[in-house]
């Protein structure tokens, strides 16, 4: 059983991985390693302090290296490697959390230190795609192991990932406003009200977005036909688009669609509704609006 010799195998893992001569390992192999990491941290065979000391062991050269990429005096001109790099020190950080499964009060702190080296990086470089796919992971996993303590920082990383999602339909965008809709709609399952006053301000930025995104043509086909590849990403953004409206009201934030930033375009809002049971031809997106509608 490896539980007797828990500590030495974290300390051989810090010491593969953390090393000044480590020119072996990718970032792959960090990552699995840190997950191995994050399960022995919370093995029972370790009192409070030591799993303390293995977990500040292993964020401790990952958060100083985010800090030095973050405030590199050549951030604009390589902005795009600096990014990756940051992308990859993210996802060690999240890999790091992987072994948690609830709530750990002793480890909070390192949670949080966590999370904010994760909004200083998006910060940095908000539209860098594969930066912001590793922040909304982290993101992701703060739920579980920061669970209400997570809802303080929300108001200042997913203004930047909303105001910032990539403008066009390439592939990549599409993942990203995927993974961004996914996470904007667990969040609103998981806090329901207390989510509400951060939906009021960017309910409407993020449905617009959405809109926006969508291809023009297919906006203003009138019956023409459509590209195959602009009729799926049209059909992508209105799964999108519904799929936030219905989480709006599943979980209890209705009164979200009467605040005064909202308020404004609430006759318009519903209108889209109404539009799509009668034009949209995908069930998924008519169930959305039905049960929408309903609950409304």
């Amino acid at each position: 059983c490896i539980m007797p010799f828990t500590g030495t195998v974290l300390g051989g893992i810090q010491g593969l991985i953390f090393t000044p001569a480590n020119t072996v390992l990718n970032v792959s192999d960090m990552g699995h390693l840190l997950e191995v990491a994050s399960l022995l941290v919370n093995s029972p065979n370790l009192t409070v302090e030591q799993q303390q000391h293995h977990l500040d062991a292993m964020i401790n050269p990952v958060l100083a290296a985010v800090q030095e990429l973050v405030q590199s005096p050549h951030m604009q001109i390589y902005a795009h490697d600096i990014g990756e790099r940051l992308a990859q020190k993210l996802g060690l950080l999240a890999s790091l959390t992987k072994g948690f499964h609830r709530r750990v009060d002793h480890l909070q702190e390192h949670c949080k230190r966590m999370l904010e080296a994760s909004v200083s990086a998006v910060s940095a470089l908000p539209e860098h795609a594969t930066l912001r796919s590793k922040a909304m992971v982290v993101v992701h996993r703060m739920v579980i192991c920061m669970e209400h303590d997570l809802l303080p920082y929300l108001p200042y990383i997913l203004p930047i990932l909303v105001t910032h999602m990539t403008p066009d339909i390439a592939d990549e965008a599409q993942r990203d406003t995927d993974n961004l809709v996914q996470l904007v709609n667990q969040l609103m399952i998981r806090y329901r009200h207390a989510l509400g006053s951060l939906m009021e301000t960017l309910l409407m930025k993020l449905l617009n977005r959405l809109f926006e995104l969508m291809p023009s043509n297919s906006r203003e086909a009138h019956g023409q036909d459509l590209l195959p590849h602009t009729t799926a990403v049209q059909l992508c953004l209105q799964r999108l688009y519904y799929s936030v409206i219905q989480h709006v009201v599943a979980n209890g934030l209705s009164p979200v669609l009467l605040s005064d930033p909202v308020r404004p375009n609430l006759e318009q809002l519903l209108g889209t509704l109404v539009t799509a049971l009668r034009e949209v031809p995908d069930p998924m997106v008519k169930k959305n609006c039905v049960s929408t509608l309903q609950l409304l």
